[in-house]
């Protein structure tokens, strides 16, 4: 079961752990004193709240100075090709900061109330639901859904995407989409969901092969792989987050096109390089 009041807004809770904070039992029982908190909530919840009217101030900013209604204009039309991925990939980034503020403020009262308390070996993480850092400096696409509306991604995670595996098999391309699909349909029956959801199974599937390759090439070759594959995830990502905003169909493909579809030809490209390249196996150490 879910609690109510966090599964359509996020961060995701399980009803388990609401049940047990509003009854007293488990890591809030008062009398369990091994498994209570050995310091003061306080610094951690500062230092969320500091962070949260951070996020909200830069929000602010670049929503100002880059509003997403910039990517309709005829200025940004009739830019060149590296002007219109840098003004869109601003947009994007000042969208995602109201995300982070407004995860990070429920977080923060999480903290205030005591919830967020997951036992003294997780700490404070109950309801933690992003890590900007990790996602704006993420090495790899597969990053993205470990430290992005993580709380969904646990649920996602737990009740879809392991679930479509059969008997000794891990879930693979068809998991993926099944997951993604119904990732699509809680947020929403707006086309740019859609559109976003599904292409980001090429994207996750093409990261993985990415990674696997990466792991299996020499030591020295190895950092600039993954600087590689985190630049191209950053185009990905920021590139179908455009369909996020825009939500209709007509206006996500036409500024797709103005961008040359420079992110679904990343994914078709490493896709068809994958079905050539099979990664190396790592050697055994005897």
């Amino acid at each position: 079961m879910t609690d109510p009041t966090t599964v359509l807004i996020g961060p995701f809770l399980e009803y388990k752990h609401y049940n047990n904070f509003i009854h007293n039992k488990g890591v809030y029982d008062p009398l369990a004193k091994s498994l209570r908190p050995a310091s003061s909530w306080l610094p951690s919840f500062l230092t969320t709240f500091f962070f949260t009217l951070l996020y909200l101030a830069l929000h602010t900013y670049l929503m100002r100075a880059f509003p997403y209604s910039l990517i309709t204009t005829p200025e940004w039309l009739q830019a060149p090709m590296w002007r219109k991925l840098a003004l869109a990939f601003i947009v994007v980034i000042g969208q995602r900061f109201k995300y982070y503020f407004s995860w990070n403020l429920t977080y923060a009262g999480l903290k205030l109330s005591g919830q967020a308390w997951a036992g003294p070996q997780e700490g404070w993480v109950r309801g933690l639901n992003v890590r900007p850092m990790k996602v704006e400096l993420a090495t790899s696409s597969a990053d993205y859904p470990i430290h992005w509306n993580i709380c969904t991604g646990n649920w996602l995670r737990h009740y879809v995407y392991t679930r479509q595996q059969g008997p000794k098999q891990s879930p693979g391309f068809r998991a993926l989409i099944v997951t993604q699909t119904v990732s699509g349909v809680w947020h929403g029956l707006y086309p740019g969901y859609w559109l976003f959801f599904l292409s980001s199974a090429l994207m996750l599937q093409g990261s993985r092969w990415m990674y696997k390759m990466t792991a299996g090439a020499p030591v020295t070759v190895q950092p600039v792989l993954t600087f590689i594959h985190g630049v191209l995830s950053a185009i990905q990502l920021n590139y179908l987050a455009l369909s996020f905003l825009l939500l209709d169909f007509g206006s996500t493909v036409q500024t797709w096109r103005e961008l040359y579809f420079i992110g679904h030809a990343i994914m078709a490209l490493v896709l068809v390089l994958s079905m050539i390249f099979k990664p190396p196996k790592k050697s055994k150490v005897l």
